[in-house]
């Protein structure tokens, strides 16, 4: 077996500091994304949706609450647990929010992320 000297391919990963843990974007491109989250327990991300993403949630480790629904009022959301194992899709205008209820990793795959595609309805950590 040949072992390859070819360099590293694509873009370094990307780390990105929130007030409920980080990302790390893996792959940001026109035709998907992939992220690995890091949420810390007792934070929780906005309640958020997005005009252009479509994303789905695997959780690696750890468990989360997360809200979700169609209604801007997150007191009409429905709310689920998510741990080890569990997905989650999460298709466009979806509102949704995520409290972590132990420090959890979770890989995020989506359409491709555009910053200006965050809509925050209230606000996070």
């Amino acid at each position: 077996m040949e072992i390859s000297s070819r360099p590293r391919q694509g873009n370094p990963i990307k780390f990105v500091p929130k007030g409920w843990g980080y990302e790390k974007w893996i792959v940001n491109c026109n035709s998907y994304c992939g992220k690995l989250l890091f949420l810390t327990k007792g934070k929780q991300c906005s309640w958020h949706f997005h005009k252009k993403k479509d994303e789905v949630f695997y959780i690696q480790s750890g468990k989360i609450r997360i809200y979700y629904g169609w209604d801007d009022n997150i007191e009409m959301a429905t709310v689920d647990v998510l741990e080890k194992g569990d997905k989650f899709h999460v298709p466009i205008g979806m509102r949704h929010r995520m409290y972590a209820l132990e420090d959890t990793e979770l890989f995020e795959f989506s359409t491709e992320h555009f910053d200006e595609d965050s809509n925050r309805i209230i606000p996070g950590d």
